[in-house]
C-alpha cells in the first residue's frame, strides 16, 4: 500500500502514464541532486521526445523510504540490495481498478448520473494538471510536464473549468474604476464624462 502511495504522489506531481512509471528504472531518477529529477527516455513516451521532470522533495524522501524498504525486504530475504537497473514501480495489470477502488475509499469518486467522469489512472495525471493551473503555473510549463506538442491540448482537454472556477476567479480581478474606489455611487456627472 505505501508503494502505491508513493506512486500516486509521484504521477500527481508529474503527470506520468502508467507505461511511462511502469518503465522507470532506478537509475532514471536522481534522488540525490541539487535539481532531483526523473528522467524518462523517448522511448517510452507519447511523443517520442526524453523528458526531464523536477521532482518535489517530498516525492523524492518518498521514494529514498521506498528504495529503503525494499532493500531491507531483500536483505531479509537474502538477496542482493535493489539495483540501479531494477525498476521503481511495479504496476499491476489491473491498476485502473485498484485506482478506482484507492479513490472510492477515499471519497473521491464522482456523483452517479449522466455527467459522471471515469475515474482510473489517468485521472492522476489530469489531477496534476488542474493542481499546476490552480497555482497559477504557467500553460507553457504545464505544456511541458505533460509533454504536449501542443498548448491547444494541454489547454483544451487539461484545462477545463471546473463548477465555481468562473465565481471564483472573475469577481474582483478587475481594476475598480476610480470614480467606485471610494465606495461611493457614481454623480451624474460621472455618469456624463
Amino acid at each position: 500500500m505505501r508503494d502505491r502511495q508513493v506512486l500516486y504522489w509521484f504521477v500527481l506531481t508529474t503527470a506520468f502514464r502508467a507505461g511511462e512509471c511502469a518503465s522507470l528504472c532506478w537509475d532514471d531518477l536522481r534522488l540525490d541532486s541539487a535539481r532531483p529529477s526523473v528522467r524518462l527516455d523517448g522511448r517510452f513516451t507519447k511523443n517520442g521526445d526524453d523528458a526531464v521532470i523536477p521532482l518535489q522533495g517530498f516525492v523524492v524522501d518518498s521514494l529514498l523510504q521506498m528504495r529503503a524498504r525494499r532493500d531491507a525486504l531483500h536483505a531479509r530475504r537474502g538477496d542482493d540490495p535493489v539495483r540501479d537497473a531494477d525498476r521503481v514501480f511495479r504496476l499491476p495489470s489491473k491498476i485502473a481498478t485498484i485506482v478506482r477502488k484507492d479513490a472510492e475509499t477515499a471519497g473521491l469518486t464522482a456523483e452517479r448520473g449522466a455527467g459522471r467522469k471515469r475515474v482510473d489512472f489517468h485521472c492522476l495525471r489530469k489531477s496534476c494538471a488542474r493542481i499546476l493551473i490552480e497555482l497559477k503555473v504557467h500553460p507553457k510549463v504545464i505544456q511541458q510536464v505533460l509533454r504536449h506538442s501542443d498548448i491547444r491540448l494541454t489547454m483544451d482537454l487539461y484545462g477545463e473549468l471546473g463548477d465555481g472556477d468562473l465565481f471564483r476567479e472573475l469577481p474582483g480581478t478587475f481594476p475598480v474604476p476610480r470614480m467606485f474606489a471610494t465606495g461611493g455611487e457614481p454623480t451624474s456627472t460621472d455618469r456624463a464624462g
